[in-house]
């Protein structure tokens, strides 16, 4: 007895086969206008069966089959290269971890010094901040020792300058009964001196302050030695290392002690006063007070090669800035060394 499909046709044996086949057959689904089910694949070649035994009398068949096996093996060969590969990988990041290790353990030993080294530093640092604060309000109180000092120079410069004017009266009052008593020798006395003067102011070598420039000669001579002496230290490294030139002549001196006037000669032979050495000082004094400061601070500095003690220092120091209030105490050292 034959069968017939009643949607693609096709004849079949018995009613087993013909259910089967409705249920399975691509086609005959798509004839059905049914969705096609596909529940298993071929592992080798990824074709699609509906039925189990369709798929195994497939496999027997299918020419992927050698073709899967070999590059089974071959993917098994390169994964065991891999393998080595990696495991080669992972002895030499051992290795490398060993040693970073190693490094860490060099550098937390090197923290722990640094870590000590600050806290040292610190301590320090706090024992200078409290000498800084002691030494601010010693500081403090020279300035108002300071302040003190220049009122009473204030005065006893007022003093010096009416004093300064009735010995310039006496001096002429003086001049004048000399004149009278006894004219002809004074005339030979007086022409006599000032020709010896005005014979000396013509030997000095040529020096000009307006032009002159002395921050180099006293930045490079002037040293702890002068500094020590105070303001006479001044003025002897003024004569000797500004004032004198190469061959040992003298470049300026005073011609009346009494009231602090000096000569000079300038490049063109020309004579120039400086009185009170006013011009002198106002090139000099400014740069030799800020090397003293540098010379005061090295010393406190310097506690291995103290021969003073930092008041002595700080005083010396103080009494020579005095002279950039008080210049004229300057022209009055170099009037006693450098009078002809």
């Amino acid at each position: 007895m034959t069968l017939v499909c009643e949607y693609c046709e096709k004849n079949f044996s018995t009613k087993y086969v013909l259910k089967n086949h409705q249920k399975s057959a691509k086609y005959c689904l798509k004839y059905q206008k049914k969705d096609v089910e596909e529940f298993h694949n071929c592992s080798n070649c990824g074709k699609k069966f509906t039925r189990k035994d369709t798929l195994k009398t497939h496999t027997k068949t299918c020419k992927m089959t050698d073709i899967n096996k070999k590059l089974k093996i071959k993917h098994i060969k390169e994964i065991k290269n891999i393998k080595k590969e990696y495991e080669k990988r992972i002895i030499k990041q051992k290795d490398e971890y060993e040693d970073l290790y190693t490094q860490k353990k060099k550098y937390e030993s090197r923290i722990e010094q640094y870590e000590k080294r600050i806290t040292k530093q610190k301590d320090e640092y706090e024992e200078l901040d409290t000498q800084k604060k002691q030494y601010e309000s010693r500081i403090e109180q020279y300035e108002s020792r300071i302040e003190q000092y220049e009122s009473r120079i204030e005065q006893y410069e007022s003093r010096i300058q009416n004093y300064e004017l009735k010995i310039d009266k006496l001096q002429e009052y003086i001049k004048e009964l000399a004149e009278k008593a006894i004219e002809k020798p004074t005339q030979q006395v007086v022409k006599t001196t000032t020709n010896n003067t005005t014979n000396n102011v013509l030997k000095l070598s040529p020096l000009n302050l307006d032009k002159e420039d002395f921050s180099a000669k006293i930045e490079e001579c002037y040293d702890i030695e002068y500094f020590l002496k105070g303001k006479r230290g001044v003025a002897e490294f003024t004569k000797d290392k500004l004032l004198t030139d190469e061959k040992g002549k003298a470049r300026y001196i005073c011609v009346d002690p009494a009231r602090h006037i000096f000569k000079y000669v300038d490049e063109n032979g020309e004579t120039h006063r400086d009185v009170k050495a006013s011009k002198l000082t106002s090139k000099v004094t400014p740069n030799i007070v800020n090397k003293a400061g540098k010379i005061a601070l090295k010393e406190r500095e310097n506690k291995e090669n103290y021969k003073q003690t930092v008041d002595q220092i700080t005083d010396i120091f103080f009494d020579i800035k005095e002279l950039d209030t008080n210049p004229d105490k300057l022209g009055i050292e170099l009037s006693k060394i450098t009078c002809i």
